[in-house]
């Protein structure tokens, strides 16, 4: 027993800066990975169009009925960590008295394309943003004349995604009632 003793006080030195070391890597390395996304919502438009509005018809609809309800927004997220954050699996939900009525995968805006006469656009997939940086992020959904009537009266709109951990998050983008009653012609 005093023979371990005598080795572990001669080894004293090299013992404590070892473990000094493997202490201030761990603890590093836990403040390098804290911090989380802060996301700050930059526009919100949305507006309902009839059939008039889009320059389309169909032999059962009237010009004054309603085609689609549309939103655009542009959200910026900064990473307020040094590690490298994801938002993955977006939803836009649409709730009514906090209970969840419809949800819509966001189309990322920065991938639209023009041709001939179609537009085309992706889907927002996923988003990685690098450690200390702000990216911008601009997304757009449309709900067609089928729908309508399921959000019409919802009262909160949210954007939720997972986070590189799989933990839900998400970011109230809107507590304005949707409802047709706000139609402004174009």
């Amino acid at each position: 027993m005093r023979e371990i003793l005598q080795v572990l006080n001669d080894f004293q030195g090299i013992i404590g800066a070892i473990l000094g070391s493997a202490t201030t890597l761990i603890v590093t390395d836990m403040l390098k990975k804290r911090g989380q996304l802060k996301i700050y919502l930059i526009t919100y438009k949305d507006k309902f169009q009839t059939f008039k509005d889009v320059g389309c018809s169909m032999g059962n609809k009237e010009d004054e009925d309603f085609y689609g309800y549309s939103v655009k927004y542009v959200i910026q997220v900064y990473n307020k960590s040094d590690t490298p954050k994801i938002m993955r699996d977006f939803k836009f939900v649409f709730f009514k008295n906090k209970k969840e009525i419809y949800s819509i995968v966001p189309d990322n805006e920065d991938t639209r394309r023009y041709s001939s006469y179609t537009t085309n656009i992706n889907e927002m997939e996923i988003s990685n943003i690098a450690p200390k940086e702000i990216q911008v992020l601009k997304q757009s959904i449309y709900i067609m004349y089928e729908v309508l009537d399921r959000i019409e009266g919802s009262d909160r709109i949210e954007l939720q995604y997972r986070d590189e951990k799989d933990k839900k998050r998400k970011v109230t983008l809107s507590k304005k009632v949707v409802t047709k009653n706000d139609y402004v012609s174009e």
